[in-house]
């Protein structure tokens, strides 16, 4: 494909996005009805529903707090973020044919404290900070789930010094997402500040709920443009049948604590890679996704397979200051390549494809 058609279907997905903008998210202060589900909220839904607790729909926020803290006044802080945000108080019952978000009310939150200067009896003073920390985040991931109760925000406060604390808080998948714990720590901060010294909290007024783009969310799925959309990921995916995947571990009889490994890179190779993306007329999201495509050609032993990417789904900026599960994954297929392209070939493939599954 060359360029100027490329360019062309670049301007075309700029088009629709400004099209898209101009249909406006309609706040309903007073709802004649639950709201249905998003369509994320709805693939999350059935698989809890019929996986339970093994269907890891579980998402904990882990904050870490430095300096001085009064617990009290977290508390206060944590019920007012659960006022403030609908989604951290909604159940998911099963109506007539389809389940709905009901928002109940808001409800105080009970910090649970563990620690040595905790209040928890059931840790001993003795146990690593570490441990605690491993041991809250793995009751969040494992709590049990009831779709239809309100899942109550589990607040486990580990106390490792006087100075240094961690903050643990049980949420479902179906209310969070990664883009909403920058949102809740940065509210949490505030609301915290206002407490501490009973002033007003300075944040910016939500102008629409989650409830809200839920309904407008609906409301687009219908028409020439969704029926597009569907016969796009049809005919991208067809054929595929049972795609290879990676190896994983079935989940232990006993808690697995996960990790991160930091590989340092030498600056020249992000600027390399900037360059690169810049150089093709593409992002370095394009760069990296087209090294895992060859990478997983390798681990894999395979042509044909599905790369996962999960992306923010907040276009719209009315979504920008709210929490909620707004995650829009598209699975892109890995693209043709035989052994006379080079890898400068199979970025411009990625590219294509990326800029298709977008659009």
């Amino acid at each position: 494909m060359s360029d100027s058609t490329r360019n062309d279907q670049v301007a075309d997905l700029i088009a629709q996005r400004r099209k898209a903008a101009r249909s406006a998210i309609v706040a309903d202060p007073e709802p004649v009805a639950p709201a249905p589900l998003t369509s994320v909220q709805l693939g999350l839904w059935t698989r809890a529903a019929l996986h339970g607790r093994d269907a890891d729909v579980n998402r904990p926020a882990v904050l870490r707090i430095r300096g001085p803290l009064d617990h009290d006044v977290l508390a206060n802080a944590l019920s007012l973020l659960v006022e403030r945000h609908e989604p951290l108080r909604t159940s998911y019952p099963l109506a007539t044919d389809e389940p709905l978000q009901q928002v109940m009310a808001a409800q105080p939150v009970e910090l649970t404290i563990v620690g040595p200067a905790g209040t928890n009896a059931g840790h001993s003073a003795g146990a690593g900070s570490d441990r605690l920390v491993a041991n809250a985040i793995r009751a969040a991931i494992d709590a049990p789930i009831d779709l239809e109760r309100a899942h109550e925000l589990a607040a486990v406060l580990v106390v490792e010094s006087a100075v240094s604390h961690v903050l643990v808080l049980g949420i479902s998948h179906l209310a969070f997402d990664g883009w909403s714990e920058a949102v809740l720590r940065d509210d949490l901060r505030e609301l915290y500040r206002a407490c501490a010294v009973h002033d007003e909290p300075r944040l910016p007024e939500l102008g629409i709920s989650y409830g809200d783009y839920a309904r407008w969310e609906r409301s687009q799925a219908r028409g020439d443009a969704i029926e597009a959309h569907l016969r796009y990921w049809h005919g991208e995916l067809a054929g595929l049948g049972t795609a290879p995947a990676l190896p994983r571990r079935e989940r232990a009889a006993t808690p697995v604590v996960g990790n991160r490994i930091d590989v340092p890179l030498p600056p020249s190779e992000p600027a390399a890679l900037n360059e690169l993306a810049r150089a093709e007329n593409t992002t370095p999201f394009v760069v990296l996704l087209t090294a895992l495509e060859l990478l997983g050609r390798e681990l894999l032993d395979a042509e044909d397979f599905v790369v996962a990417c999960p992306l923010a789904g907040r276009d719209r900026p009315e979504t920008h200051d709210l929490v909620g599960c707004f995650i829009n994954p598209a699975f892109l297929r890995s693209s043709r390549f035989s052994a006379a392209q080079t890898n400068l070939d199979h970025l411009r493939a990625v590219r294509s494809k990326v800029v298709d599954a977008l659009s």
